[in-house]
């Protein structure tokens, strides 16, 4: 019932998809980004777009076979630079993650903007 009340507010203000609502609820601002970004999950690697991306998690496609609870590792290729993140929710085209750090998600949204190398 609240997420449907939820996208109701959303379109009450104009937007359809819901998703600066959901802005307000994380409690950060995401930015559409669309690099590339190697996934980790247990030993496999998964090359994914990362995408919606903020300092509390980032929107990650194509899906990679993971569960809600699922830890993954977001590694930055080229770089030793890595963040941990849980998987919050899984859709059909990706799925959402959110930091475990919001220090990690801030690097690695300055990356994604090309504000860092």
């Amino acid at each position: 019932m609240r997420d449907f009340l939820n996208k109701r507010a959303a379109v009450a203000h104009g937007n359809s998809d819901g998703e600066r609502f959901a802005d307000e609820r994380r409690g950060n601002n995401r930015r559409e980004s669309e690099v590339a970004v190697v996934v980790m999950v247990d030993s496999n690697s998964h090359e994914c777009m990362i995408s919606n991306v903020g300092p509390g998690g980032a929107f990650l496609s194509p899906g990679f076979g993971t569960e809600v609870g699922d830890f993954v590792v977001l590694i930055i290729p080229g770089s030793h630079v890595s963040a941990t993140a849980r998987v919050q929710r899984v859709e059909a085209h990706g799925v959402g993650v959110e930091f475990n750090q919001e220090s990690a998600g801030a690097l690695i949204t300055a990356w994604s903007r090309g504000l860092v190398n």
